[in-house]
C-alpha cells in the first residue's frame, strides 16, 4: 500500500506526522499508544484495517508527539502551554 507521510506544525511548532491513504470521504484516525506510521502499514495486525479503510475513505492517522516520526515537547514549550494542549484533544 501507498502512503503520503506529510507533516504540520502544532500551534507551539512541535513538527506532527500524519499519513494519507485512499479516496474517498475523509476518515480521521487518532493514534492509538506507540504509533509509527511507516511501521503501521507493514504490521500484520493494522495494515489489513488500514487497507479496508481506505478502500472507500482518505483515511488520515497520525503519531503521537514523541512517538513514530512526529517531534516531542518543544524545549520552550511552557507548562501551561502543555495544559492547552491536552484540552485541545
Amino acid at each position: 500500500m501507498r502512503q503520503q507521510i506529510r507533516f504540520c506544525k502544532s500551534f507551539d511548532g512541535t513538527r506532527l506526522a500524519y499519513a494519507v491513504t485512499g479516496e474517498g470521504p475523509p476518515l480521521v484516525k487518532a493514534p492509538h499508544w506507540l504509533t509509527h506510521l511507516e511501521y503501521e502499514v507493514q504490521s500484520p495486525i493494522w495494515r489489513e484495517w488500514i487497507e479496508g479503510l481506505s478502500r472507500t475513505h482518505t483515511l488520515v492517522r497520525m503519531d503521537a508527539r514523541g512517538c513514530g516520526l512526529s517531534e516531542t515537547w518543544r524545549p520552550r514549550t511552557a507548562r501551561a502551554s502543555r495544559a492547552t494542549a491536552r484540552t485541545c484533544r
